[in-house]
């Protein structure tokens, strides 16, 4: 590390002296610095051998990674996976309308791009930016998946048959061009008359606006399957229920898993009417009951949760 001459009292420096102590300090600072001042929030480096720069700072979100050898602010670095903050939203039988004050979409290249302001509606009768990501219409009875897509600077929705392991396809719809970053919103039910079942999206959680019947009067005492598909996705962590059951049985099980009860439904046996009450489920894509007395048991469904990495 070059030094610079101490002065001492009573010392007369020869001009050697005093050059070899201006060459050191520019060796210091960099011979090659032009700097003259500084902005707030300015970074100092190399920028070659002996040639010291500053860097204005970057944007709100960026961050300092590493381009020629030399560092640089990025705003579609890599900084994790994506999700999405303060979502809120509902849908028509048609469309997907969503607000988030804050999103992380990611590209193929595990980079991501930031967007803090999100309001926009998907609609499923178009194709390409905020409709479909194929040209015809999507097959009845199914799960959609809905994403935000951005091109660095916009940010759109996209509905897809294709989950999050996958994501949409960008490629085949020229109107996705440039469209490389996405982020996995939410899926919701497409039903056998090409509609959305309507409901309100509340972070990673989808509620029906009108419960679900999945069962009505069951009355097998033996393990008998309940029909789920179509109201829980099969890519939902868990969905909530709502049971119902004659008073004066013996009660009756709820299973996720054959042959293994999970919760039993326990009624008064000296009472007449009906009992009910809520518990959540978790999603094995299977749903059973029993009713050993045959007494009738019903159950819908309100509300299931998404992986949307949602906060």
């Amino acid at each position: 590390m070059p030094t610079v001459i101490t002065l001492v009292d009573g010392n007369i420096l020869a001009a050697a002296d005093v050059n070899t102590s201006v060459q050191n300090l520019n060796q210091a600072l960099g011979t090659g610095t032009a700097i003259t001042g500084y902005t707030t929030g300015d970074d100092l480096y190399a920028s070659a051998t002996n040639t010291l720069s500053k860097r204005a700072i970057g944007a709100t979100g960026d961050i300092s990674v590493v381009s020629g050898g030399v560092p640089t602010w990025s705003g579609t670095a890599t900084k994790g996976l994506y999700g999405i903050r303060n979502l809120v939203g509902n849908t028509t039988t048609t469309t997907i309308v969503v607000t988030a004050d804050y999103a992380v979409l990611r590209n193929s290249n595990h980079q991501t791009k930031i967007h803090t302001t999100v309001s926009l509606t998907i609609d499923s009768a178009v194709s390409g930016l905020n409709g479909r990501d194929q040209a015809g219409a999507f097959t009845a009875g199914q799960d959609l998946h809905w994403y935000l897509i951005s091109d660095g600077t916009n940010v759109r929705g996209v509905l897809a048959d294709s989950g999050p392991s996958t994501g949409p396809d960008l490629a085949t719809v020229a109107a996705f061009s440039g469209y490389t970053f996405w982020c996995y919103g939410g899926t919701l039910e497409w039903n056998g008359s090409s509609n959305f079942i309507p409901a309100r999206l509340r972070g990673d959680r989808v509620w029906y606006e009108a419960e679900q019947q999945v069962l009505t009067n069951g009355t097998q005492a033996a393990e008998t399957a309940v029909t789920i598909s179509g109201h829980v996705p099969a890519i939902a962590y868990d969905y909530h229920v709502r049971w119902k059951i004659e008073l004066g049985s013996a009660g009756a099980t709820l299973r996720v898993v054959a042959g293994t009860v999970y919760t039993t439904i326990d009624t008064d046996t000296n009472s007449t009417g009906f009992n009910s009450g809520h518990l959540d489920v978790p999603n094995t894509t299977n749903l059973y009951y029993t009713s050993p007395d045959a007494d009738d048991v019903s159950l819908w469904v309100l509300s299931y949760t998404v992986p949307n990495a949602a906060g």
